[in-house]
């Protein structure tokens, strides 16, 4: 029984009082050594009942209006198997009565119906018309008319009848009309026993079977019965209703109206089977007597498509232990499966049945069906034929016997081809293998390298010579030279009489830059590498620069590789009279740029674990490629060529500042900036001037 809180809070408070008052009457009695008066017990029973009742109906009506809205979630856990059981508890689902469609014509009128009565034409009139509890409508000017137990049509007749009898006579001839809608419907108590929620329910008078069924949640899970529920009324059935006829066929003709005090009475199921396995709707079923296994394969949808149909296996409860069947596919039309019975679709078996296998230097290779008669080459002939490159001195057959042991089978392609050997018949499951010639050698390249403008490694091809080769890789750089071009081949041996410190041979070769004459036409072999050297003392220009307070700054060639800074500063004219020589730097590039760019993110990576709190700055310092170096300028103008006067390289840039008579104070103090120079002063000075050192300085 369903109870909500309030509920079950009224019926204590009245249960304790009537016993309370049972209590007091027996005790006051006995003390007045007087005998108990039966009626002051009745009495006290009598309040108890009253205050069941009144709590019951709270909770019927509590009942209703959740189940209005919200299917019943039951925690039995057939609910998810039992075929059927998600119809009661699918929210989306609630066969709730669509109140906005035409009235049915056979709908009975009874007490709390309203209708809206409209008279136009020669006459006009409109009037609401409600049933009252005795059955009847009243009209003004004509009075109350019975309508309890008509149907529409009938109380529409018998009202127009009364119209036409009093005030309204032009509905007779037509000059006048009616019409008669019913715009409020009554409720209804029906009473459903078997379900998972039974009770007694107030429903709309258009409800129907299915929406009263989705009300108490459906059949009873563990005992209920889908295929036999049975509608009363006034003790009689009236309809047997088979919900199996909407899950499968989606027939809807048995979902009825219901009418006032119908019952819906649910029995237990009399047979029910656990289908598992391949079919494409698993879960219990419940099969009427006479259903066959056929029958009940439908239920569930057909089979899956990896089932097996040969037969299935049936676990059946025998009077003293478990038994196993197995049913075969011809015997589905006619076997009844027995209450109780586990029956499991089995899926097929991965292996193919009729299928052979071919792999290699075919046009197309897989698998192949297996018919009968199958040989070698009719396979061969379905492969689209062997490929140019074929290994025809040997070709095997991979075999799976009877009792499933592994044999080799090898034959000889092309005697078979020849005529000289038989054909050999196919077997299920053969794997046939065909080797191409070039899966005996290694992948033979030859490679270029130097002062070519495409260097690597190209397939080697029959043929291929040194100008070919100088083809593909787009011909010599500029600073090539011809002239002494290097071939290192691989040593081959097939006596093993070599020395065994000879590694490779290597040769000199001579050509000209023009790849196209015959001078660079040397035959080349699998794995020859040719290295094109740089010309002797080739050197393409390079540059310096220099800026700031110089009287020409700008970009230098480099006219020697001996040429220092102070040949640099001579060429750019000298200082200007702005210029802060002691504040003239150098920046070079680092010889590991290059490294240090492709290992960017592992630096960045390894800078911010090792110095936890340091800034950008100090990470970009650590990234950056470059040096930058102080410059004594003193020395070098007055010792040139001493070591101080470095020697210049390539892209080295010097900058000249400009004097600036302010000292910059930066970091850890509190008030960073510049300030003007004062000669004489100490480091101190100019710190207490910023502000003096900060807390974390």
């Amino acid at each position: 029984m369903y109870f909500t809180p309030k509920s079950k809070q009224l019926r204590a408070k009245h249960f304790y009082k009537s016993i309370g008052i049972c209590i007091y009457l027996l005790i006051g009695n006995f003390i007045n050594a007087q005998q108990v008066d039966p009626a002051k017990i009745k009495a006290g029973i009598d309040s108890l009942k009253r205050a069941d009742t009144a709590s019951i109906s709270v909770n019927r009506q509590q009942v209703n209006n959740d189940l209005k809205t919200t299917p019943v979630n039951t925690n039995n856990n057939l609910a998810s198997t039992v075929f059927g059981a998600q119809l009661f508890t699918t929210a989306s689902l609630s066969f709730e009565p669509n109140l906005r469609i035409a009235t049915p014509p056979d709908y009975i009128v009874g007490p709390d119906d309203e209708f809206l009565l409209n008279i136009y034409g020669l006459q006009e009139a409109n009037h609401k018309l409600q049933v009252l509890p005795e059955g009847a409508v009243y009209i003004p000017q004509v009075g109350l008319i019975s309508v309890n137990g008509l149907t529409v049509e009938a109380a529409t007749k018998r009202i127009q009848q009364k119209l036409i009898a009093g005030p309204y006579k032009t509905l007779a001839s037509g000059q006048s009309k009616m019409s008669i809608t019913l715009t409020k419907i009554k409720s209804i108590r029906i009473t459903i026993l078997g379900a998972n929620k039974p009770g007694n329910y107030t429903v709309s008078s258009l409800s129907t079977v299915f929406n009263a069924l989705y009300l108490c949640g459906g059949p009873d899970n563990a005992t209920g019965s889908y295929r036999a529920i049975e509608l009363l009324r006034n003790n009689k059935i009236i309809r047997i209703i088979d919900l199996y006829d909407f899950l499968v066929k989606g027939n809807i003709a048995n979902n009825l109206l219901l009418k006032e005090n119908d019952v819906i009475n649910i029995p237990t199921y009399t047979k029910r089977v656990k289908l598992m396995g391949e079919v494409k709707r698993p879960g219990i079923f419940e099969l009427k007597e006479n259903e066959t296994l056929e029958q009940l394969i439908l239920y569930a949808g057909g089979f899956a498509d990896r089932a097996f149909t040969a037969s299935i296996k049936i676990n059946q409860i025998t009077d003293k232990e478990r038994s196993i069947k197995d049913v075969l596919r011809s015997e589905f039309k006619t076997y009844q499966p027995q209450k109780g019975d586990e029956i499991k679709v089995e899926a097929v078996l991965d292996r193919l049945a009729n299928s052979v296998t071919i792999s290699g230097a075919v046009y197309r290779p897989g698998q192949f069906e297996l018919t009968n008669g199958l040989t070698l080459m009719a396979l061969i002939k379905k492969a689209d034929g062997l490929k140019p490159d074929v290994y025809k001195s040997k070709g095997l057959i991979n075999r799976t016997n009877d009792d499933l042991t592994k044999e080799i089978i090898s034959f000889d392609l092309a005697a078979i081809l020849n005529g000289v050997g038989s054909d050999i018949m196919l077997k299920r499951d053969d794997q046939i293998v065909l080797s191409s010639i070039n899966d005996f050698k290694d992948a033979a390249t030859v490679s270029i390298a130097g002062e070519v403008r495409k260097p690597g490694s190209f397939p080697f091809q029959q043929n291929i010579n040194l100008k070919d080769l100088l083809f593909l890789a787009g011909g010599f750089t500029e600073g090539a030279t011809t002239l002494n071009l290097e071939l290192s081949r691989r040593i081959k041996s097939e006596d093993g009489k070599m020395e065994i410190d000879t590694i490779a041979k290597v040769i000199e070769i001579a050509t000209d830059r023009d790849i196209s004459t015959q001078a660079s036409s040397i035959g080349l072999e699998p794995f020859d590498q040719i290295t094109v050297r740089k010309k002797p003392g080739y050197q393409a220009q390079q540059t310096v620069t220099i800026s700031g307070e110089v009287l020409y700054p700008g970009t230098f060639t480099i006219q020697t590789k001996k040429e220092r800074i102070s040949d640099l500063l001579r060429r750019a004219g000298g200082f200007t009279k702005t210029a802060y020589t002691e504040g003239v730097s150098l920046i070079r590039s680092d010889k590991i740029s290059a490294i240090l760019k492709k290992q960017k993110l592992d630096i960045v990576s390894q800078v911010q674990q090792s110095i936890k709190d340091s800034s950008s700055a100090v990470v970009e310092d650590v990234l950056s490629t470059n040096s930058k170096i102080a410059l004594n300028i003193n020395q070098i103008i007055n010792s040139p060529g001493s070591k101080e006067d470095l020697f210049l390289e390539e892209g080295d840039a010097i900058d000249v500042p400009r004097f600036e008579s302010l000292v910059k104070i930066s970091g850890q103090v509190y008030a960073p900036g510049k300030v003007n120079f004062e000669e004489g002063k100490s480091l101190t000075h100019y710190v207490n001037i910023s502000g003096g050192k900060a807390d974390n300085a």
